[in-house]
Formats: structure tokens, C-alpha cells, sequence
């Protein structure tokens, strides 16, 4: 079950939402290609040439660098930052071997030290 746009928080079924997509591409005269019992929809737009696929429920709207970027907590809140978005602080922690990690722990790592404390 899927809740979208529905009264009072109503469930839209999978068929409902397939459905859906199904209208709204014929009236704007898309066509539309379901693949995998309808979990993989694609749209596509005859007169630019343009497509689009719904997997399960996600919409292919964003690029995959965007999904990455949301993946990673860290990662989102530099992005927010950067466009001038209140956030809470984030520190990503690398392994040491990285040539990018902070220069006062060892190469060697740290893991020996933990163990004998």
C-alpha cells in the first residue's frame, strides 16, 4: 500500500497507483510500458523523445549523483550547507589509509592500540 493525495490519509493500492500513472500519461498522450508485473514503469514523451521509469514506487527524477549524495547523511548535510540550509554538524570518519584522512593518525591505524586498552 501506497499513501499519496489520497482523503483523510486514505491507502492508494498498487493497481490504484499504476493506474493513476496510466491516466495521467494518456491524457497528456505518453506512452506507457510496464515491465516486471507493473513494478517498472516506463514513460515516455513521443513528440520530444524524452523517458522516464518508476521503479516500485521511486520516480527517476533525480540524477544518481542526487540519490548518492541522499544516501549518505554527511554528505547531505555539506550539500545543505553549501546552499546556506541550517543543519546539524556531521564528521565522516576515514580509514587511515585514505590519503586524505587526518595527517596524526598513523597509516598503520589505531585498531592495536584499542585492543590493549
Amino acid at each position: 500500500s501506497f499513501r499519496v493525495g489520497t482523503p483523510q490519509g486514505a491507502v492508494m493500492s498498487r493497481r490504484q497507483f499504476v493506474s493513476l500513472l496510466k491516466q495521467i500519461a494518456e491524457d497528456r498522450k505518453w506512452v506507457v510500458r510496464t515491465l516486471s508485473h507493473d513494478w517498472i514503469i516506463q514513460v515516455k514523451d513521443p513528440s520530444s523523445g524524452r523517458q522516464t521509469t518508476v521503479f516500485g514506487y521511486t520516480f527517476d527524477v533525480n540524477p544518481a549523483a542526487a540519490v548518492e549524495v541522499c544516501k549518505e547523511k554527511a554528505a547531505t548535510a555539506q550539500v545543505l550547507k553549501s546552499h546556506g540550509i541550517a543543519v546539524i554538524p556531521h564528521t565522516v570518519v576515514l580509514s587511515p589509509t585514505m590519503h586524505m584522512a587526518a595527517d596524526y593518525i598513523p597509516a598503520a591505524g589505531v585498531w592495536g592500540d584499542v585492543k590493549k586498552f
